[in-house]
């Protein structure tokens, strides 16, 4: 099995870099943590395996999120790097 590539330093910035980085994509990006507790508390909780835990944790947060501001940031971010 080869090197763990980290998703989060690799795979983010291409999509950056690439122009295709969503608002919801750059706030799952910004808030793994949350995410990650968020998620384990619905395991513990509801039992779900953690796949479905996590995209409920992703929905739960998001819809809570202000998208607008996340909008603005991803757009933000995409402007800075196409400068």
């Amino acid at each position: 099995m080869g090197p763990k590539i980290d998703s989060k330093k690799h795979v983010f910035p291409l999509a950056i870099l690439s122009g295709q980085i969503t608002p919801r994509q750059f706030f799952i990006y910004e808030n793994q943590d949350i995410i990650e507790k968020t998620y384990l508390d619905i395991c513990a909780r509801t039992g779900k395996p953690g796949g479905a835990a996590k995209h409920q944790a992703v929905k739960i947060l998001w819809d809570d999120a202000d998208q607008s501001d996340w909008k603005r940031r991803a757009e933000e971010v995409q402007n800075d790097v196409s400068s």
